[in-house]
């Protein structure tokens, strides 16, 4: 955690004559917590992110007088400049609210930043919880959230505020929501902020969607389920250059109904070689989506909009599913929370983004290199068949052997 009140605890460096910043006041911009600052010798006044979620390791720096920004060149292009922008071109909206919802009284408190332009990223800093709770039982925890995100905030946390910003406009700098945060700090007499860490690896899945994962060790009634996560936006496409090529040239809108049929095609193979293959088995499709009509023994779940009707009904699905498939990104975060098995197909440009979209519930590393499977997106569906039938029919016999120790242990 990061106090801000009664004092700010950060300290910054002024870049012309390198003295220690006055810190004068936090400035809620959004996604980023920042710093309002000045140089008690030549006068220079900044704005810098505290370290927290995606700026615990990418921290930027503005400086009032010339706008310049100074920050790490990797994550300047999504992080660094649309924060500069944004602090340059403040948006007034008065439909822009901030709705507090108090759940229990608390003196002292910390707050937990969930807001971003991306889903998973939002999901993700709500995940922080989990561990406030445990390292800091004695402050309330208060979830800054947009109202996508609210039914997944835990009935743990002592307050939510929620703020009607959608992922679309989440970039942006609302001067009126940062007086509505600042007025509702006033009320505490400490105030800290969460770190929000982007990855976070402690969390317990069920007390956000109040749903129980799958157990894969425990005997399942019915057919197995195997889902496929369906996504228009990044498809299931074996040479993803085609899709750049597209965008490039402004082909896009004509290539992609023949694309997205081909994933369609591609799904309805997979699932009918693992039909051969494996008996008793059911197989959906998840997703934001409704080209094409899959076949009648295919469940298609999927949906044109997800309120949270359509979110519940397709966690429900994801926590009966022994298998779950699909294209790398955030729409694998909950499916892999809360499903068995996972078969995560990896373009060739998101390697360098190994597992940020998967959420692991395992705890036994040898059960965990058994359950989550990393797959280039250009593996052949014969093969991919195989692989997954023989995750479903393999897995009891791995888990025996894998914990055959524990197991004797138990029995003396």
């Amino acid at each position: 955690m990061i106090k801000i009140k009664p004092v700010i605890e950060h300290e910054g460096n002024c870049r012309h004559c390198g003295v220690v910043l006055d810190n004068e006041r936090v400035l809620w911009q959004g996604i980023h917590v920042c710093v309002e600052a000045c140089c008690p010798s030549c006068g220079g006044e900044y704005v810098e992110d505290l370290k927290v979620g995606h700026a615990t390791t990418y921290p930027y720096l503005i400086d009032r007088a010339s706008y310049t920004l100074s920050g790490h060149e990797a994550s300047k292009g999504w992080l660094g400049n649309p924060l500069l922008h944004s602090l340059q071109h403040p948006t007034a909206d008065e439909q822009v609210r901030l709705e507090v919802e108090i759940r229990e009284a608390c003196r002292e408190v910390v707050i937990i930043n969930c807001i971003d332009f991306l889903y998973g990223h939002s999901l993700l800093k709500l995940l922080n919880a989990e561990r406030e709770r445990t390292e800091n039982p004695e402050v309330g925890i208060v979830v800054l959230v947009q109202s996508f995100m609210k039914w997944m905030v835990p009935d743990y946390a002592a307050e939510v505020w929620t703020v009607n910003v959608p992922l679309s406009k989440a970039q942006r700098f609302y001067p009126q929501l940062d007086e509505q945060i600042s007025a509702q700090c006033e009320r505490f007499e400490q105030v800290f902020v969460s770190r929000a860490y982007s990855h976070p690896s402690r969390f317990n899945i069920e007390q956000f969607t109040k749903m129980r994962p799958f157990q894969m060790e425990e005997s399942q009634p019915g057919p197995t389920r195997i889902t496929f996560i369906w996504r228009e936006d990044r498809v299931w496409l074996d040479n993803p250059y085609l899709i750049k090529a597209a965008k490039r040239y402004k082909l896009l809108r004509m290539l992609l109904k023949p694309i997205i049929w081909s994933q369609r095609n591609k799904i309805v193979k997979l699932f009918s070689k693992i039909r051969k293959q494996e008996k008793d088995v059911k197989f959906s499709v998840v997703g934001l989506g409704r080209s094409f009509a899959f076949p009648d023994w295919i469940d298609d779940c999927r949906v044109s909009k997800f309120n949270l009707e359509a979110e519940l009904k397709a966690c429900e699905i994801y926590a009966s599913s022994a298998v779950i498939v699909g294209v790398h990104g955030s729409n694998m975060l909950l499916p892999s929370a809360l499903g068995g098995m996972v078969v995560n197909l990896m373009p060739a440009d998101k390697w360098g983004n190994f597992a940020q979209d998967i959420l692991f519930t395992e705890e036994d590393n040898r059960i965990s290199a058994y359950m989550y499977r990393f797959l280039p997106l250009e593996t052949k569906i014969k093969v991919l068949g195989k692989i997954i039938s023989s995750q479903i029919s393999g897995f009891a016999h791995y888990h025996d052997q894998m914990k055959e120790d524990i197991m004797m242990s138990r029995n003396g």
